[in-house]
């Protein structure tokens, strides 16, 4: 229902809606009604103009003959943006529940123990090596300490082993070797732990092995061959198909940039060395004769033992001399397998008297097995 108290509003009513009121206007029985059911305050009905001044705010007039409009902000009632933040001082017991929080990149090492864990007397660092009195429980203190009987032991098992039993194989779980004593039977051994090496002669000493000595897998080395072979089948041990020869891997080849440690220089292939550079030549050539030499009368004192080329020279009581009665001067040519001595006597009479012999030298060609006769070189002038 429109309100017929504002201004300017023109309504219109039929006739028995409209009565007179004791001042002459005209209401409705409704606007009685309503208007009869209203309370009015005080304070409206003052008709003194009102002073309005909201909390923190500026004072206003207000004598009800026009609208007042006041602007409220937070600001001007005292109170807090919808937008406005708070420091975590500001909030009673913020702090204390953060700090009670972990980070949110915190993480869990593998230390943590559950609930109701216990600890060994090791893993305390600060265990005293004694209790006072207090701490230990009178009966531990008693001269005499308590009795049970057997049928006070609880969680018991029900069966017990005798005192005097066995365990079967299946009953150890696991043994170490070192426990073990006596000596376990061969055919309970695995054969890869009395794979070994037998040595043998010769290959006919091989081709004559049996399972008695050696077995598949086994190492066999020849002496004589220097040789090495696996047993690769029992039942052909008198052949090659039972052995099969040890022989040395191809080394994978290597660049020449792959090679460390390498000399910056090289001898060229075609060198020479003077005698210095090799050690022990010089030596070895002091302790030589020259090759036109000449034996003296002390060193050769047996033509036997001259088979070395040379010229040579013997007094006359030298062992094997064609004749004792002069001294000898004589050449020894050595040749491939025979060694050869031609000698000359001269005698006191100015004679000269030639001899020839041959030796037959040993396969070392270091001694003579078997001398000739010596044969006198006799020269026929022709007339």
């Amino acid at each position: 229902m429109e309100e017929l108290y504002m201004a300017n509003n023109y309504m219109s009513w039929p006739a028995s809606r409209l009565r007179q009121d004791e001042n002459n206007r005209l209401v409705t029985d409704v606007q009685i009604a309503k208007w009869d059911n209203v309370e009015i305050p005080e304070a409206i009905k003052n008709p003194n103009a009102l002073s309005i001044q909201l909390n923190g705010g500026t004072a206003k007039t207000y004598d009800g003959s026009a609208v007042l409009n006041i602007n409220i902000t937070p600001t001007s009632i005292g109170a807090a943006a919808s937008d406005h933040t708070h420091i975590i001082a500001n909030i009673t017991g913020l702090q204390d529940a953060l700090n009670s929080k972990a980070a949110s990149d915190h993480n869990h090492d593998t230390v943590y123990s559950k609930l109701g864990h216990t600890h060994t007397v090791a893993n305390i660092t600060d265990f005293p090596t004694s209790l006072p009195a207090s701490d230990v429980k009178d009966w531990a203190k008693a001269d005499t300490k308590p009795v049970y009987t057997f049928a006070e032991i609880t969680e018991k098992p029900e069966t017990y082993a005798p005192s005097a039993h066995k365990h079967k194989d299946e009953d150890i779980e696991s043994i170490s070797a070192s426990k073990i004593t006596g000596t376990i039977s061969i055919e309970n051994l695995p054969k890869a732990a009395l794979e070994r090496c037998v040595p043998v002669k010769n290959d006919t000493a091989r081709f004559a092995l049996t399972t008695d000595t050696v077995q598949l897998g086994d190492t066999v080395k020849v002496e004589d061959t220097g040789l090495m072979y696996l047993v690769v089948d029992e039942s052909k041990l008198n052949s090659e198909d039972g052995y099969q020869p040890y022989t040395a891997a191809a080394a994978a080849s290597v660049p020449w940039t792959g090679v460390t440690g390498k000399p910056d220089k090289f001898t060229p292939d075609t060198h020479t060395h003077a005698i210095a550079d090799v050690t022990g030549l010089q030596d070895a050539l002091d302790g030589k004769a020259t090759k036109d030499h000449v034996h003296d009368s002390e060193k050769v004192v047996n033509w036997n033992n001259a088979i070395t080329s040379g010229a040579y020279y013997a007094a006359a009581d030298a062992t094997n001399n064609p004749s004792a009665d002069a001294a000898y001067s004589g050449n020894v040519v050595k040749g491939a397998t025979i060694v050869t001595q031609t000698v000359v006597k001269e005698t006191v009479s100015g004679d000269f008297y030639e001899y020839i012999r041959r030796g037959q030298l040993n396969e070392d060609r270091t001694a003579v097995t078997t001398w000739g006769e010596w044969q006198e070189i006799q020269y026929v002038v022709a007339e």
